[in-house]
């Protein structure tokens, strides 16, 4: 199936994600009732409890043309964005973490609350898009035309396994200039299709385990400029302590070669470009060629777009 290409950039954060999951590294806009904060933290590793405001949960029934559905709305969370997927509340925290070491995450629910739904849980839209056949074979790129569908995923709705299979997992993994980033998502909501309930905590206790990395921690902490330093400070949990995890520009011996370790910066040369608002656009090779770009002597397989 077709998918749609959502482009949403946000100037000055180049993220290079090196796993395939869809959660972005972003932190969530909390409401008042949503309580996250740090219990312990050492060399290697981090526990923190998130406060789940379970007397705020609510379900609304809702019809979808001859379909009957259950809908959860739980402020201060987004939702899972897998098509076809139960839509659940999702909550997304974002820590510092060490180079080169492993990740172990480990989640335990608090008090733990059964409620039986009176029609399936409300799947995740489904995205479609649609090309004019006329103006295909014209060769002209018209607008093209989504369409969205409520199709629930089999495999979720005709299983009798809980829906996710987990309380947290790492979902990203990224580097941003001199800091190693991850993302965790956390469901504090999760569905039985066999019995058609949903199953709620009222705290999730999250440990976060390093190991194979060199324990050494800076004796300088690497500052970046301010418009990074405020970026880390607002998204990361952990920011003091990501702070002594920071890449230094180094030098390692490795099999008698050099090796030279810094920051990343974005290619030069590069273009920028800017969107109001997600949506579909398209790119002409005069557009290009306009903004300075060599169309006529430069191999186009190797255009890249980073997100920023």
């Amino acid at each position: 199936m077709p998918k749609s290409i959502k482009i949403s950039l946000k100037v000055l954060f180049l993220l290079i994600l090196i796993m395939t999951h869809v959660f972005p590294i972003k932190a969530e806009v909390r409401g008042d009732s949503l309580t996250t904060a740090i219990t312990t933290a050492s060399s290697n590793s981090i526990t923190f409890e998130v406060k789940i405001p379970v007397d705020r949960i609510f379900v609304e029934t809702i019809q979808i043309e001859d379909h009957i559905y259950s809908k959860i709305n739980l402020p201060g969370f987004s939702t899972m964005s897998q098509a076809g997927a139960p839509q659940l509340p999702l909550l997304t925290e974002v820590l510092g973490v060490p180079f080169d070491s492993e990740i172990k995450v480990s989640v335990k629910p608090g008090k733990t609350i059964r409620q039986r739904l009176s029609a399936p849980l409300l799947p995740v839209t489904s995205e479609s898009i649609e090309w004019g056949l006329e103006s295909l074979t014209e060769g002209s790129w018209g607008e093209p035309v989504v369409i969205n569908s409520i199709e629930p995923d089999p495999e979720i709705y005709k299983n009798n396994s809980i829906f996710p299979g987990v309380l947290g997992e790492v979902t990203n993994d990224a580097v941003l200039r001199s800091q190693r980033l991850i993302s965790i998502a956390l469901y504090p909501i999760r569905y039985d299709p066999s019995s058609n309930e949903i199953i709620m905590v009222d705290r999730l206790i999250v440990t976060v385990e390093f190991s194979g990395f060199a324990n050494e921690l800076q004796d300088v902490v690497k500052s970046e400029p301010l418009v990074f330093e405020n970026f880390f400070q607002e998204n990361l949990l952990n920011y003091e302590q990501a702070k002594t995890w920071r890449e230094n520009v180094s030098s390692n011996s490795v099999n008698g070669s050099t090796i030279t370790k810094a920051a990343w910066f974005p290619p030069d040369p590069g273009w920028r470009i800017k969107v109001r608002e997600d949506g579909f656009y398209k790119l002409t090779f005069t557009e290009l060629e306009a903004a300075g770009i060599p169309i006529d002597t430069i191999n186009l397989n190797t255009l890249k777009m980073f997100h920023l």
